[in-house]
């Protein structure tokens, strides 16, 4: 980018202007591009930085190069191609983030799916015992569970370290805990997993919640699953649902 807006500064040149001397084209064309490039890098850094303060004390992928990379990454902004419509002025306004999970539970009735063999409810990206049922998945072959139970799936991380941006790395550096949906080979589950992931937002309008849900599927060799995934938010104030589901498909299976 420095290079391109240099070069344009120096070669092209309004024509309504003066036409100045060739060395003074360039070093005002390299003074302008470096402090755009400053602010955006300043602006941007803080947003992240604001960001991180709210994750949890240790995640799940702390130590990927992914998340190692984020000491000098800029979050996207609509001056990239792939952002180019989309305004983040909601996040990088933003005060203050602060993770901890509201008090009181969060009632997931509403959001219900009649077929399904198993019920997830994620608050805040963390798994509601008592709103979640997974027995019926588990008679069918499926395993299904949080990482820290049933321990994380060898294949988490891969896809969001290569695939993903800005935004899934401080997934990765956020997420403390993450579903974990296998069906092992051959295994075909004829009712559908419901996933009903609910956001909470902060009670001061000034500082918004960020919560960093995560999963990850797996559907190994000629394996059938089906998971219809809801997603709702709690209370009247903002929220950022910051989430990655990675998805990994075998030879002949079926999602």
């Amino acid at each position: 980018v420095d290079v391109a807006m240099s070069s344009v500064a120096r070669t092209a040149p309004s024509r309504a202007h003066t036409r100045l001397p060739r060395t003074r084209r360039a070093v005002d064309g390299k003074r302008a591009c470096a402090a755009q490039v400053t602010a955006t890098k300043t602006h941007d850094d803080g947003f992240i930085a604001k960001a991180m303060e709210a994750r949890a004390s240790k995640a799940l992928l702390a130590d990927s190069d992914e998340v190692k990379a984020l000491v000098s990454a800029r979050a996207p902004t609509n001056r990239m191609e792939e952002y180019r419509f989309t305004d983040f002025a909601a996040l990088t306004g933003v005060k203050a983030f602060v993770s901890t999970r509201a008090e009181g539970g969060v009632d997931a009735r509403g959001l219900t799916v009649g077929e399904a063999c198993a019920t997830c409810a994620l608050v805040d990206g963390v798994m509601d015992g008592a709103q979640s049922t997974i027995e019926g998945a588990t008679k069918a072959g499926v395993v299904i569970g949080m990482a820290s139970v049933i321990g994380a799936d060898r294949v988490m991380g891969e896809q969001s370290a290569v695939r993903g941006n800005v935004f899934s790395a401080m997934n990765s550096a956020s997420a403390e805990d993450a579903l974990v949906i296998r069906a092992p080979a051959g295994v075909k589950c004829a009712m559908p997993i419901h996933v009903a992931t609910l956001s909470t937002g902060a009670k001061d309008g000034d500082v918004m919640r960020v919560s960093a849900p995560r999963m990850t599927i797996v559907v190994e060799e000629n394996a059938e699953l089906t998971v219809v995934e809801d997603f709702a938010g709690q209370g009247e104030s903002a929220y950022w649902q910051n989430g990655v589901c990675e998805i990994v498909l075998e030879k002949g299976a079926s999602l």
